[in-house]
């Protein structure tokens, strides 16, 4: 598997979110980009706010389930994306 780093520097779905570089993520979310081929995973942050969103979107073509989660807790975002979590 090859790791595409620059996919961290996407275009953010929300045009006022702040995408961050991949030099600003937390270290444990690039981990989890790195076993999560199906997705692209990201950080991003609202004007005025300190506080981190993570998203993970289905890359087109993969067959990666859920299609898209956005959380503000790291931890909620690797359980989803957990093979066989339970989705609602």
């Amino acid at each position: 598997m090859t790791n595409d780093l620059s996919r961290w520097e996407i275009e953010s779905l929300a045009p006022e979110a702040k995408t961050l570089r991949i030099a600003e993520c937390p270290p444990e979310l690039i981990d989890l980009a790195r076993t999560q081929p199906g997705h692209d995973i990201w950080a991003e942050r609202l004007p005025g706010s300190a506080q981190l969103r993570y998203v993970a979107q289905r890359r087109p073509g993969a067959d990666a389930h859920p299609y898209l989660v956005v959380t503000s807790e790291l931890a909620e975002l690797r359980d989803a994306l957990r093979p066989g979590a339970e989705t609602h």
